[in-house]
């Protein structure tokens, strides 16, 4: 039987549940001025901010964190959130919230992993009148409410209206989520990663390719190259981490729904209350699997034989096994076992604060004062998200982020439907995408927030919203033009046991065009493909 997520050990009178936190990654870069001012550079035209002065002898590292904390104080005063951790004093003889004691405030430091690259100097020879400085943001550990997204935006504005700041591609945004000083009940945490394997392909559609791409070092699929899709069952996760004790009873998925329907196509762009995307279904990408990187990324602890049943060479096993082998998962260390693979670092989705080395210890250390004060994590880190520092993206992200992990405290029977309709999805794109996913959660500002993220990142402007209407690139007109043409021509030599390509609405292809985004189906073949087309 499943523990209550929200239940507490202690005696009567039992504290309130532990309620959801976060805390948000911020990464990019600063630029600062060390010689007269210079020009503008276009990317910073619009920009309300200015570049930092660095004089001459002055540390360069040591101006910009000084200038970026006296703005997040001015910022921050008067306006705090909700901290789970107000002072030092809230710690004194609570070993409980020592893990918390970096994120009582604000913090301010380097990332030397976000580079500005030398393409965009290359773009605009203004910024090299400039130089730059990596910089990492964290915020307080928060409670989820609005007052605390609200500091959280606050900050982020001031930011963007003092300085000149830009997230490379090298840059991510970091979201953990916690429930206040305490770890995430077995159950919940158990029920979380199976949603979280199932919708990985799902949730990867909203972010860019630089940041999903097989060959990324910043968050690999879990979905794609952990231990579990490789096969691994729990009982050798379980060997491997030596874990002789249980946390949890093994939990048994619905049973089949006779009645459950099978996924249609549906490539449309309107949604459900009235959303309507300008990306119809099946148009978004995901992960680009690679044959290479999976095999090479093979758990050295076992061989073929020890596998799942079901498990293939050289393919992840389906969503479905895989989340029937979590539920089967007698303790968090094993879940985080098989969520990770050691080959590839952190993964997107970063279970390693419930792994076998730290979860439920004391790092007692070496101060000769006694315990030190600073002790793992206790949260869920999403890591694959782009760096940004737009402050309505920055908590449209932090709040899918807390909603996908609540929803994971619903009953079994709901989660394994959605798990079910992941693996649907995975199978029929056309079906079922990220923003069904965000209007099923209820996020539908959320969702028209990301939509516009995405669309930034295509060069695409939203010119109704409502209506779904665009105006791309010319470079993109013209390249669906040609792959449009190339489908329809494609239908024509088809066997005759293919289904036709049928032609979608058509609009003048020129420059400025504005029209309502992929109007009826469209059929990707072969002649598609052979030009690597990217459909939006």
């Amino acid at each position: 039987m499943e523990d209550n997520p929200g239940s507490s050990s202690s005696s009567a009178p039992a504290p309130a549940p532990p309620q959801s936190s976060v805390g948000i990654e911020l990464e990019f870069v600063i630029m600062c001025q060390l010689q007269g001012p210079g020009p503008i550079p276009q990317m910073f035209k619009n920009s309300r901010g200015a570049p930092i002065v660095v004089e001459h002898g002055e540390s360069r590292g040591a101006v910009v964190r000084r200038r970026v904390e006296e703005v997040i104080q001015e910022a921050v005063e008067g306006h705090k959130g909700d901290r789970i951790i107000n002072s030092e004093a809230d710690l004194i003889g609570n070993m409980g919230t020592w893990h918390l004691r970096k994120y009582i405030d604000w913090g301010v430091g380097r990332d030397m992993t976000v580079a500005f690259h030398e393409a965009s100097l290359c773009k605009d020879p203004a910024l090299l009148h400039y130089t730059w400085q990596d910089v990492e943001v964290t915020t307080p550990a928060l409670y989820a409410t609005e007052k605390s997204w609200a500091e959280i935006h606050r900050v982020v504005t001031a930011l963007q209206n003092n300085f000149w700041i830009h997230s490379p591609s090298s840059a991510g945004l970091h979201v953990h989520y916690g429930r206040g000083t305490e770890y995430l009940a077995p159950a919940h945490f158990r029920r979380l990663a199976a949603l979280l394997f199932a919708a990985d392909p799902i949730i990867a559609q909203m972010h860019p390719h630089w940041r999903r791409d097989f060959h990324t070092t910043w968050a690999p699929s879990n979905r794609l190259f952990s231990y579990l899709a490789h096969g691994t069952p729990a009982e050798e996760a379980r060997k491997k981490i030596h874990n002789v004790t249980d946390e949890l009873e093994p939990l048994v998925p619905p049973a089949p729904d006779p009645d459950r329907p099978e996924p249609e196509p549906r490539p449309t762009r309107k949604r459900e209350h009235d959303f309507v995307s300008i990306f119809r279904r099946g148009t978004l990408e995901g992960y680009r699997f690679n044959t290479g990187e999976f095999d090479s990324s093979e758990p050295d602890f076992i061989d073929d034989s020890m596998k799942l049943p079901g498990t293939m060479q050289g393919v992840p096993i389906s969503i479905r096994t895989a989340a029937q082998e979590l539920f089967s998962a007698k303790h968090p260390s094993v879940i985080a076992c098989l969520m990770e693979n050691i080959y590839h670092g952190r993964m997107a989705y970063n279970l390693r604060a419930y792994g076998a080395i730290v979860y439920r210890t004391l790092d007692m250390g070496s101060d000769i004062f006694g315990p030190v004060s600073y002790q793992p994590k206790r949260t869920i880190e999403f890591r694959q998200a782009a760096g940004t520092v737009d402050p309505d993206e920055v908590i449209a992200h932090g709040k899918i982020v807390v909603r996908i992990c609540e929803t994971a405290l619903r009953d079994t029977n709901d989660i394994w439907k959605m798990i079910l309709d992941c693996a649907d999805a995975e199978k029929v794109n056309t079906w079922y995408d990220v923003f069904d996913l965000l209007i099923e959660l209820d996020l539908i500002d959320e969702a028209r927030v990301i939509q516009r993220q995405m669309a930034n990142e295509r060069g695409i402007v939203i010119r109704d919203e409502a209506r779904g209407l665009i105006k791309r690139p010319l470079r993109e007109e013209i390249k669906r033009f040609f792959s449009r043409s190339a489908r329809y021509i494609s239908s024509i030599f088809s066997s005759s046991n293919k289904k036709p390509a049928r032609r979608a609405g058509w609009a003048t292809v020129r420059t400025g065009t504005t029209e309502p985004l992929l109007r009826g189906p469209v059929y990707t073949d072969g002649i598609a493909e052979a030009l690597n087309e990217t459909i939006y």
